[in-house]
């Protein structure tokens, strides 16, 4: 899982406020009162070193005055009976100020601290000296870096944000000045996102961590067939949910890979590890046990809590690409037979379409020659096509010109990546009548039109393997859509 440390954003420690016990006046010049007491405005000067110049009452520091102790603290401000209390400003001798309300000469209510490099302050309650309550601290001049939120006993603690320098940010529980409870991290450069429970500044518990990183379009035609206001068609996204201990994937957990494949299963400190199930793009599944990230390749093989797992590995067939709709009424009466056909066709050529696939997806990872295909894909960084990319496929392969144009390709593909919600028939349709059946079916028709409508150039949008090998034959059905029974041409899409 993805360190959450920031490196310098440590907490900046508070200053003290010094003690104004012990003021035995060793000099004072001043008002004096009939009884003898220090009354009015006078100078003392204490036998410590100390120095106070301000108002006096019955023989003590009263209203507004300065206070200088011998190592250089300054407070300027209300005193109440020798002590300050109400409105002032502390400066230590480094630079460091504050500047606000004040309790038996502690830092009490509401006051701004500034720490003695300029950069560093702190805008918020206090008690006591501690920072507590709602407060923010600010890390640079400009206010970028900063946690806003609430404190206790000069910690973090309770609900709050941070906004590291970087861009990263955190947003949810603390406690004693750490990541703690329900929160979300945020890394915007790699596009990361976790969402989950924290101990400790750490990922512990249930969460949801995800990779969602696009990259810019470099085509300009490009540019114009995705939707407005966007310049992006690449995009990767991983995700996994479930379980974590401190940090790492473990326990039980569900990793959706960006090539369409999924682990569903066991984990352990970020690995792969105990039953579980993985799914690859194309469809075929291993079942059964798994050690630091490898599948047991055995029959039966005997888990640590002493219970047998039957292992199965089971490779798709076919396709089953979901194109009854581009068939006749008369092919779709002979049940399976046109979808077997087709997806043997496919079968024929599925190491060429692969290889376009990857090539195609890979192009958006950085290809040094945008205007080809001939760019190799990063198998470390492994990247489903996108919607767009297809389009740009297409166009480049010579299938989209003067009788199909783009749009329309993308609309013929739109149905194998975009999934139609299930109509929920109304509480009260019934097909009691023949009238009243026909207009639910006449709903149902316009839901799915509506649902298919969509943004048919969604740059968001990413085919898996199985979707682009259906987009394919959906558009090789709008281009030669003359050719009656399209699984019964030799050449494929």
């Amino acid at each position: 899982a993805r360190s959450t440390n920031e490196g310098t954003m440590s907490k900046p420690r508070g200053v003290l406020e010094p003690s104004m016990v012990a003021v035995s006046v060793n000099e004072y010049v001043g008002d004096v009162s009939r009884a003898g007491y220090y009354e009015g405005h006078g100078v003392a000067h204490f036998r410590a070193g100390h120095r106070y110049e301000g108002g006096f009452s019955k023989g003590k520091m009263s209203g507004s005055g300065r206070y200088e102790w011998v190592d250089g603290v300054v407070y300027e401000g209300d005193f109440v009976d020798n002590v300050a209390t109400g409105v002032g400003k502390y400066t230590w001798p480094d630079g460091a100020t504050y500047t606000g309300e004040v309790r038996r000469g502690l830092r009490h209510g509401r006051g701004v601290q500034a720490f003695a490099d300029g950069r560093v302050t702190y805008d918020g309650e206090w008690k006591d000296g501690m920072r507590h309550g709602i407060g923010t601290l600010t890390f640079d001049a400009d206010g970028y870096a900063r946690y806003e939120g609430e404190w206790r006993d000069d910690r973090k603690h309770g609900k709050g944000r941070m906004q590291y320098a970087s861009g990263n940010w955190y947003e949810g529980g603390w406690a004693c000045d750490q990541k703690n409870g329900r929160g979300v991290m945020r890394w915007p450069d790699s596009g990361e996102t976790y969402d989950g429970d924290w101990v400790d500044g750490k990922p512990h518990g249930a969460g949801t961590h995800a990779w969602n990183r696009t990259a810019p379009s470099t085509d300009k035609q490009d540019k114009q067939t995705t939707s407005p206001g966007s310049s992006t068609w690449f995009n990767t996204r991983n995700s996994y949910v479930g379980q974590f201990a401190a940090g790492m994937r473990q326990g039980v957990g569900r990793f959706a890979y960006a090539n369409g494949a999924e682990y569903d299963g066991a984990w352990f400190a970020d690995r792969k590890h105990g039953r579980g199930a993985y799914t690859f793009e194309d469809g075929s599944a291993f079942v059964g046990r798994f050690e630091r990230d490898r599948p047991v390749l055995a029959n039966d093989e005997r888990d640590y809590d002493g219970a047998t797992t039957p292992v199965k590995f089971e490779p798709t067939d076919h396709l089953r690409l979901d194109v009854a709709d581009l068939m006749s009424e008369e092919e779709q009466a002979r049940d399976d037979e046109p979808a077997t056909s087709l997806d043997f066709t496919l079968k024929r050529y599925s190491s060429e379409l692969r290889a376009v696939y990857r090539r195609a997806a890979g192009a958006g990872a950085g290809a040094s020659d945008p205007e080809t295909l001939s760019t190799r894909p990063d198998p470390r960084n492994p990247t489903p096509l996108s919607v767009p990319g297809f389009v740009r496929l297409m166009r480049r392969a010579g299938v989209a010109g003067a009788d199909v144009t783009c749009v329309q390709l993308a609309r013929a593909a739109h149905a194998s990546w975009r999934d139609v919600p299930a109509y929920t028939i109304e509480p009260g349709d019934s097909a009691s009548d023949e009238s009243t059946s026909a207009s639910r079916e006449e709903r149902r028709l316009r839901h799915e039109r509506e649902a298919r409508r969509g943004n048919v150039m969604d740059p968001n949008g990413s085919m898996v393997y199985r979707q682009f090998a259906e987009a394919c034959v959906r558009v090789a059905h709008v281009k030669f859509n003359e050719a009656f029974g399209l699984d019964r041409r030799g050449g494929g899409p």
